[in-house]
């Protein structure tokens, strides 16, 4: 039984350790893009609108964002620049949809704060790796940090009788 528990709490670290990683690596991405002029990141929606002047761009309708690293679906996303024109806030909102590889994030609302690099989803937010969710009212990541904040209502869900994707049976016979 001690095997079995130890075999579960390590199966939900490495559980929480894939996600996390997951933000890690996408840091770690973000810097080999910067290198690569060729890359391009393309938005799209139903209106644009453009204030240099108040720093920021709003784009409104069907919002679709196809980046090397990510692909993102929203209702509106509002990216605020600095005064050099760099990028320093992106606001999505509207069933925010974010796909990387077989990592899923939804959410009604996400926040990303460049110079933070931390990333807020709220408004029913969950992230999904294979069969494993977490939820919670909101989750908090630091892309910089590979650190992770789940308040109030932290739910995690992982895979069970399923050794393929890391799962463990709750109810399998023990083995002898």
């Amino acid at each position: 039984m001690k095997n079995r528990s130890l075999k579960m709490a390590l199966s939900i670290f490495c559980v929480l350790s894939c996600i996390a990683d997951t933000y890690a690596e996408e840091a770690s991405e973000t810097n080999k893009v910067a290198d690569n002029p060729l890359q391009q990141t393309v938005i799209t929606s139903t209106r644009l609108t453009y204030d240099k002047e108040k720093g920021f761009a709003l784009f409104d309708e069907n919002v679709v964002v196809e980046d090397p690293q990510l692909k993102m679906k929203c209702a509106s996303l509002k990216i605020e620049f600095d005064a050099d024109d760099n990028v320093v806030l992106l606001e999505a909102e509207g069933d925010v949809v974010m796909a990387q590889d077989d990592k899923i994030a939804i959410g009604d609302r996400a926040r990303y704060d460049v110079i933070e690099g931390k990333v807020s989803l709220a408004g029913n937010p969950k992230v999904r790796r294979g069969g494993h969710e977490i939820s919670g009212d909101t989750i908090v990541f630091w892309r910089n940090d590979n650190r992770m904040l789940v308040e109030p209502n932290a739910r995690v869900k992982i895979m069970t009788g399923d050794e393929k994707h890391g799962g463990l049976s709750f109810f399998a016979k023990p083995q002898e």
